[in-house]
């Protein structure tokens, strides 16, 4: 028979704690404010492991940790756990409306191509609308729509059962073309979630629980339905979330058409396409110890809110992945190699800059000066093409 205890265990460690996490925090929550020596000999957990087990609960926000002397106090775990609890009340939901189809699949009794056949439908405009206003009442969990000024007008028909699905807690987002925004306006009382895109005139997306998705013909009015999960799931990640994660909310794309930007919003958007010449900048810029320093400030903010190994692994493992990272962020830009054995880092850039114009390259030289291992330059070649520098890093034996 478990204890009390040892359920408590069990349920951090499913929320994602390791065990010595999960004993350090029960700890710490019964004990109160506790230095971090108390802690180690209460918790049962091996004094060379408390400190790094402490720091990995307070990057999660379980415990907050004062100095001098260092001490530590639980936080609620209600506070830190509630996304996840929200996540799995949902995955509770998809589950049900998983289970209730398969058992509609068990009355219908079709097999095989009668039953992919018998999920198209095509519905002339009034009885789009009234098919769109039946799917949003039976939505269970999730409503996503890519809508031009078309379907903007046949969202309006169906105000009532938008208001009742975003009170039953439904996720529902809706993507409308920037040309329209000022046509979505009486939508704002609906509590859902809305952002402007660069949306494709003559289709209206609509998917449903991600298993039933409508595509309505702005030109004719005629929508066609398709009751399929795989190509409602297929077309909700390949198509909706990738316009939804370029949009921009609705209120905020209100203020900067308001302020005249309306043509320059997907420019001046691009934080990818910006980056480079940030990074730029601050190269040409910046003194060498400057440009250390801002490195250092950069890898420490980084690692404080990016959920990675990298930060932490030790740096036999780590240069090759930061090699590859910054790789990566050039995209196109250079190319970058790391030999292991001679601990050389070759960075081929177009840029004649001194560096590569790299965010991740300035966060690689902050990891190596926080671990005492400073990059350092020992050939430069420029060209017509661009430019050639090939730095050591300075191994530290001791680390």
């Amino acid at each position: 028979m478990q204890t009390a205890e040892s359920r408590e265990l069990q349920t951090l460690k499913e929320l994602g704690l390791t065990e010595y996490e999960a004993k350090v925090y029960l700890t710490a929550l019964t004990c109160g404010s506790i230095p971090l020596k108390e802690l180690a000999f209460k918790s049962g957990v091996p004094r060379t492991k408390v400190y790094s087990t402490v720091r990995s609960l307070a990057n999660k926000g379980l415990l907050r940790l004062t100095e001098h002397p260092m001490k530590c106090v639980a936080v609620d775990a209600d506070q830190v756990f509630e996304p996840t609890v929200r996540r799995e009340e949902k995955r509770l939901r998809e589950l049900k409306v998983n289970l209730a189809r398969l058992k509609k699949l068990k009355q219908q009794g079709m097999k095989g191509l009668s039953l992919v056949e018998g999920h198209y439908y095509i519905f002339v405009p009034h009885e789009a609308v009234a098919k769109l206003s039946e799917l949003l009442v039976d939505a269970q969990y999730s409503f996503h729509a890519v809508v031009d000024s078309h379907g903007v007008d046949m969202l309006k028909e169906c105000g009532k059962q938008l208001t009742a699905i975003s009170a039953n807690e439904v996720d529902c987002k809706l993507v409308i073309s920037d040309r329209d925004a000022d046509s979505v306006q009486e939508l704002f009382r609906i509590p859902f979630e809305v952002r402007a895109a660069r949306v494709a005139d003559g289709r209206s997306l609509f998917i449903f629980d991600r298993s039933t998705v409508l595509i309505s013909n702005s030109s004719t009015g005629n929508t066609m339905m398709i009751s399929t999960s795989d190509i409602a799931m297929l077309i909700d990640q390949s198509v909706f979330q990738p316009i939804w994660e370029g949009g921009i909310e609705l209120e905020r794309f209100t203020r900067l058409v308001n302020l005249g930007l309306s043509e320059e919003i997907g420019v001046l958007k691009g934080d990818q396409s910006i980056f480079p010449h940030l990074t730029g900048v601050l190269i040409r810029v910046l003194q060498e110890d400057k440009l250390r320093s801002l490195c250092v400030e950069l890898f420490n903010q980084l690692a404080a809110v990016v959920p990675s190994r990298v930060f932490t692994m030790t740096p036999e493992a780590a240069l090759p992945m930061w090699a590859e990272l910054i790789d990566l962020s050039l995209a196109g830009r250079g190319k970058v190699r790391y030999d292991n054995v001679t601990k050389l880092i070759t960075l081929e850039s177009s840029s004649k800059n001194y560096l590569p114009e790299s965010i991740w390259l300035l966060a690689f030289v902050g990891y190596l000066e926080v671990n005492r291992m400073p990059l350092r330059i020992i050939n430069r070649i420029e060209s017509d093409s661009g430019t050639i520098v090939q730095g050591k890093v300075t191994w530290n034996l001791l680390a």
